[in-house]
């Protein structure tokens, strides 16, 4: 409900998280936009129709550890920027206090989270079904089961081009939007990150952005 109710689009929603790689001192993100395709019947005839399939948000941040996703990630109210507990970084934080996590139920219904931070010897796994807590809306929000486990090193996808060996990956799936991911949506989103390559006028933060949609742009 905070999710869909506080973040009122998808643009807004990507910004939001890619705000949070900046924050975690991240010099590199990779948004990735996997297409499927499916059949519609239209005057008799069936027809492919490309619809967007997954999002991901990949940054070569300080990740989150274990202990971070359970006394963090996982607080709703929770803000390390508001209580003064986050890792100093040579910038100005970008992010707004607490938002990029409702950012990804705003995007889609099932959520996936990789994270490693350098000391750690594994990535952890952070799976959500944002749906679990549509089911009983009298049902206390802590209650609801989630599931997590760790993997020796961090599952990529194909598109993207090296390794990261620490950061988060943020996989979304089941868009709400999926067939609205126009060139036309794309373009819009990359003017809004654009602000966020050099957000204060500050040419030594060294912040990339890279967007990758096959689909899109063999049919631009």
């Amino acid at each position: 409900i905070i999710g869909k109710d506080l973040i009122t689009n998808d643009i807004v929603a990507i910004f939001e998280l890619v705000k949070n790689a900046y924050d975690a001192n991240a010099n590199k993100v990779d948004i990735i936009f996997t297409t499927k395709f499916d059949k519609i019947k239209v005057d008799n005839q069936h027809i492919d129709v490309a619809y967007k399939d997954k999002i991901f948000i990949i940054d070569n941040g300080k990740g989150m550890s274990y202990e971070d996703i359970l006394e963090k990630w996982l607080k709703v109210a929770y803000s390390a920027k508001r209580d003064g507990t986050e890792d100093h970084i040579d910038r100005t934080y970008a992010g707004n206090k607490g938002v990029g996590r409702f950012s990804c139920d705003r995007l889609g219904s099932v959520l996936r989270i990789q994270s490693k931070t350098k000391h750690c010897s594994s990535v952890s796994n952070l799976y959500i079904d944002w749906g679990d807590f549509d089911k009983d809306y009298k049902k206390e929000f802590s209650s609801i089961d989630i599931l997590y486990d760790t993997k020796e090193d961090f599952e990529l996808p194909n598109e993207l081009d090296g390794k990261i060996k620490s950061g988060v990956v943020i996989e979304i799936s089941s868009l709400r939007e999926q067939y609205s991911w126009t060139t036309k949506k794309l373009l819009d989103l990359k003017r809004n990150l654009i602000k966020l390559v050099d957000p204060f006028g500050d040419s030594r933060s060294g912040f990339d952005i890279y967007i990758t949609d096959e689909y899109s742009r063999e049919h631009d």
